[in-house]
Parts: C-alpha cells; structure tokens; sequence
C-alpha cells in the first residue's frame, strides 16, 4: 500500500472491494481512500449472450477463433 494515494476509481460493481481496500489501509494505519465512482458504459455491438457493459472480457470472446497474426513458416 501506498501512502501517497488519496483516491480509488471504483464502478458499481467494484464498490465493495474499494471499501475492502480501505479497510485494509485503515488496520495498517493508512488513511482512507476516495472512492470515486464511474458509471459503466453500455457496449453497442454487445450480442445476446454477452453482458450490455463494455467488457474486456466480452472483447476477448469476440477475439477467439481470430487470426491474430499469420503462422510462422519454419
């Protein structure tokens, strides 16, 4: 932990473990963090059987079975 901090990005979802991290900075004798909270951001190109968010892990499904790059000729 870091004395130097002051504030936590949280969103809705990540709000408990915020407050998880002060509690933690509170027994170690640090100060409390700032939680600002952002709100999520609906994904336009989200399909039926992902979440409405933008998610790094709905861009990683949408990524399996792609070629990244071209296999190496040996």
């Amino acid at each position: 932990t870091d004395p130097e901090l002051s504030c936590i990005v949280v969103s809705e979802e990540t709000r408990k473990g915020g407050e998880a991290v002060n509690k933690k900075r509170l027994e170690n004798g640090l100060a409390a963090l700032e939680l600002f909270e952002i709100q999520l951001i609906k994904d336009p190109e989200h399909s039926r059987n992902e979440e409405e968010k933008i998610s790094s892990s709905s861009l990683r499904q949408r990524l399996l079975g792609t070629l990244l790059r071209p296999p190496r000729v040996r």
